[in-house]
């Protein structure tokens, strides 16, 4: 289903205006699902990553390997400070790497359960999930 449900999940939580929504992965892609959605393509940030790491590949050895996938470039928005929450439905352990790896795990937590205004940074794979 990705990235359409995390586009249409995105969409959504932008219309709220409770969230600045940042979505991370192949800005080509995005913007597609963007316009299915009947969305302005400004109406998120868009974060371009160039590579997808799978469901199967080994977590540590992915996150070192595709230094430009969606997960590892999402998790360096919290390092940075441009994102404050990352919410991923792609594959677990390369999240917990990569978090690792940033040196940061605060971000691990639901952004539903969040009651501040959020920078929410939602990478996605097409065809991933």
């Amino acid at each position: 289903h990705a990235p359409d449900e995390i586009i249409k999940g995105a969409v959504m939580a932008a219309r709220e205006g409770k969230v600045d929504v940042i979505l991370v992965g192949q800005e080509d892609v995005v913007k597609q699902g963007l316009s299915r959605e009947g969305a302005p393509s400004d109406m998120v940030r868009i974060v371009h990553a160039d590579e997808v790491i799978r469901e199967g590949e080994a977590p540590a050895h992915a996150i070192r390997q595709k230094r430009q996938s969606s997960i590892v470039v999402g998790t360096r928005l919290i390092r940075s400070g441009d994102a404050d929450v990352f919410v991923s439905a792609g594959s677990s352990g390369a999240v917990a790497a990569a978090s690792r790896d940033a040196s940061s795990l605060s971000f691990a937590l639901a952004a539903s359960s969040c009651n501040r205004y959020q920078r929410v940074a939602l990478p996605f794979a097409s065809g991933s999930i």
